[in-house]
């Protein structure tokens, strides 16, 4: 019988071994414990594979997958599918979450019995690891449109293109996304994903509060795109 978490923590890795410590410290050392990370190394030709052993001999939350290439989406749907939280979260291997985020996110989605969370992100220059301020994933206007209420997209219809699309920047409760999938072989899949489950929720709330650092890299692939 599989055992049941509260939150199940999927981050893909690819040749991301220069970051992958620090991004999986921020994990492993959360305020919040009962959760499962699930690493899924994504055919990595580096020294990530390594990395992630020795992690998961400190850390027995850590399950490793091994697969060839996929790609981002059809490796965020397998942690999908191996998934036992209540909770969701992608995490991406190059970037870090603040050490309280999850208990944050576990207690508000609780309290207000949400299908997802959003939340802001902090952008930071990889070399000068200064904060890069950006409205896109701060979203003042949508604090000011929903303020402190729980909403959906009736709510937000006229400002949902101006909304930050980027899987870190939620937190799904695992029932509500159990059939959403990522689409597989296209660049910015968190589109179709997040556009599927913002027409889908009914209770949907924003955080005003920067969780999660997003590392702005210059071989990144959106940077590349």
């Amino acid at each position: 019988m599989k055992k049941m978490v509260k939150i199940s923590v999927i981050i893909p890795v690819y040749n991301v071994a220069r970051y992958l410590e620090e991004c999986l410290n921020h994990i492993i050392d959360q305020t919040f414990s009962d959760i499962e990370i699930i690493c899924i190394n994504d055919g990595s030709t580096d020294e990530s594979p390594d990395i992630l052993r020795e992690f998961a001999k400190r850390d027995d939350r850590i399950q490793i997958i091994n697969q060839k290439n996929h790609g981002l989406g059809a490796t965020r749907n397998r942690g999908l599918e191996l998934s036992k939280g209540d909770y969701i979260y992608f995490m991406d291997g190059d970037d870090y979450l603040e050490l309280a985020a999850l208990e944050e996110l576990y207690e508000l989605s609780e309290k207000y019995s949400l299908d997802f969370a959003m939340f802001k992100l902090k952008n930071f220059n990889e070399k000068t690891k200064e904060t890069i301020y950006d409205e896109y994933y701060s979203m003042p206007h949508l604090k000011k449109r929903v303020e402190d209420n729980v909403f959906d997209y009736s709510d937000v219809a006229d400002i949902a293109l101006r909304l930050a699309v980027n899987s870190p920047g939620n937190f799904f409760k695992r029932e509500f996304v159990r059939d959403l999938k990522f689409p597989e072989g296209l660049l910015f899949e968190d589109n179709v994903f997040f556009t599927k489950a913002l027409f889908k929720a009914e209770r949907i709330y924003f955080y005003d509060k920067f969780l999660y650092n997003r590392r702005v890299r210059e071989d990144s692939l959106s940077n590349k795109f």
